[in-house]
């Protein structure tokens, strides 16, 4: 029997320009707990131990303790709630352009990096042929290609645009 094919995942879109959303109030609290711990038991660096310890304490929390960080969440979260509604509202009068898809940004990036790569192996080789004091030579198209002292600058040039 054939295993079910899993689809792919279609790429998503990402709008730099949309809120993000806010953190609740327990990654408010895993910041200031965190300093604490760490203060308090230098020696554990792992972040499993303290995101543990910090779960624990959040359980036994009563809500008076709480309340400092569900308000700094709750301020936060109006903020992105205002935030949002202006984004949605420039999105509907078509003032926020979408962004392009990754792909030929993608695309764009490689063929810049090419060519980045081909000009520092040809410099390399300037280099090298330039400071050896034996009789030059280009590799050009696979085949060695030995230059009299005359035809050494232009030869190298020649061969690497070859």
């Amino acid at each position: 029997m054939k295993p079910k094919r899993i689809p792919k995942k279609k790429s998503v879109k990402l709008d730099a320009k949309k809120p993000k959303k806010p953190p609740t109030a327990f990654f408010f609290f895993l910041e200031d707990f965190r300093k604490d711990f760490q203060e308090q038991n230098p020696d554990v660096k792992s972040m499993r131990d303290i995101g543990k310890a910090c779960g624990e304490k959040w359980k036994t929390m009563n809500y008076e303790e709480k309340v400092k960080y569900y308000d700094i969440a709750t301020e936060k979260r109006a903020e992105f709630d205002k935030a949002m509604a202006e984004y949605i509202k420039k999105k509907e009068n078509g003032e926020c352009e979408e962004i392009e898809d990754d792909s030929s940004l993608t695309s764009e990036v490689l063929g810049l990096l090419s060519w980045i790569i081909i000009v520092s192996v040809a410099v390399g080789v300037v280099h090298c042929l330039l400071t050896t004091p034996e009789a030059p030579a280009v590799i050009a198209n696979g085949a060695v290609t030995a230059l009299s002292p005359d035809e050494h600058i232009t030869g190298i040039l020649t061969a690497l645009v070859i």
